[in-house]
């Protein structure tokens, strides 16, 4: 039997969005006496027939969208007795939510190079993923006693993604959570970068750093040289109208369900995130208009464009602790993101890897201002740019 369930929409709040359910539904008519209860309380016996509005010429009705103002095939049911209720053979879901689409960064080049360590890249999203799960099944923020110690573990945790549909290089993942989605999606960003960082900072190959030398457990000669390609993700955000169906397909010539996404919201995130380079997270204004303060505080303007950036890299640091302890991870994404931007400097793909290091510095000077600290911050950053990439570079990549 379908279903309709609404939520309401609370901005700058972790209230659920709106949700609606669509559906293929057979015309039934209700035989209880009710005519003027809620839908959602008006669920009696019902009889099965055929509706008798002109504009319904048979019973079954594809993707009717059940509102309060009830629609089918573009006509309003003035009879209330007349629903799309039984026998549904394609589940939707239309829903307001969040929306944010992933592009893993050169992810085409690298299938060319080395395929088998390309799909390496999809392994680590999937491991990364999976430890979140387990980790929220075994330490869910709920045990901890400390407050401090909960939000933490809920920010590194996934609990806000109410769907990730993964094809090929690209994630779809949807939120009903706006501040909890910002703090949860930057921390998977992370996460994936820093699974495989320590082989940029300290890399055994200067040149090519994503070149990793495997090497024998006793022994530690080298065995064999593989590619770490860097996860780096491109993404868009926003929020509106997102369709989830229950789609058919075919696997190794067996039918099967598989989930898809559409909407006019999914082919905004879509276009968004292809905004500027680098690994960024573009987004417009109805995602900012959903988060707190406390979030916007960590999005700016795209210059030249209408789009805004969310400085995911900001996340990493912890409001409640001494800002001048928490600069110090900076150079957690700082020295793998510089290996990577020093080897590429004559690569065409040059341009992602310095908006990378720009990103960096940007989100900490954010933090380190919202933090009550931006003085510091910015001479954190200048003696860090100093230190790594050249004196030379200190008035271009840190302004002020």
């Amino acid at each position: 039997m379908g279903s309709c369930q609404r939520r309401t929409l609370h901005p700058e709040g972790n209230c659920p969005l709106n949700h609606y359910f669509l559906g293929s539904y057979t015309i039934a008519s209700e035989t209880s006496k009710s005519n003027t209860a809620p839908f959602g309380r008006r669920l009696g016996v019902f009889r099965r027939r055929t509706a008798t509005l002109s504009t319904l010429k048979t019973d079954s009705v594809r993707f009717a969208l059940l509102r309060p103002n009830w629609h089918i095939s573009g006509a309003r049911l003035a009879d209330t007795s007349v629903f799309c209720l039984i026998t549904q053979t394609v589940k939707m879901r239309m829903a307001h939510m969040l929306i944010a689409f992933l592009d893993l960064l050169g992810f085409s080049e690298y299938t060319r190079s080395d395929l088998t360590a390309a799909m390496g890249l999809l392994d680590n999203q999937r491991g990364v993923l999976d430890d979140k799960l387990q980790e929220a099944r075994i330490h869910p923020a709920a045990v901890y006693n400390d407050r401090g110690l909960a939000a933490l573990a809920q920010a590194h945790s996934v609990d806000s993604f109410h769907d990730l549909l993964p094809f090929s290089d690209s994630l779809f993942i949807t939120s009903l959570v706006p501040d909890l989605f910002a703090h949860q999606l930057s921390h998977f960003l992370a996460e994936c970068f820093l699974l495989v960082g320590h082989a940029y900072a300290d890399a055994d190959n200067e040149d090519h750093p994503e070149e990793v030398q495997m090497r024998d457990l006793i022994t530690a000669r080298p065995t064999e040289t593989v590619h770490w390609y860097p996860p780096l993700w491109q993404g868009g955000i926003c929020a509106g109208e997102v369709c989830t169906v229950q789609a058919r397909g075919i696997l190794a010539a067996q039918p099967f369900t598989v989930p898809n996404l559409a909407g006019e919201a999914v082919v905004r995130s879509v276009g968004l995130h292809k905004t500027a380079k680098g690994p960024r997270l573009y987004c417009d204004d109805s995602f900012t208009t959903l988060v707190s303060n406390d979030v916007r505080a960590f999005i700016q303007p795209v210059p030249n464009t209408a789009a805004s950036e969310l400085l995911w890299p900001a996340f990493q640091y912890v409001n409640r602790n001494n800002p001048t302890a928490e600069f110090c991870q900076f150079l957690d994404l700082w020295r793998p993101a510089v290996g990577l931007w020093k080897a590429k400097r004559a690569d065409r793909a040059f341009e992602h890897y310095d908006a990378f290091l720009r990103l960096l510095i940007q989100s900490l000077i954010s933090w380190g201002k919202h933090a009550g600290a931006e003085i510091d911050a910015r001479d954190y950053a200048k003696a860090k740019v100093r230190e790594y990439i050249g004196e030379d570079l200190v008035k271009d990549y840190v302004n002020g």
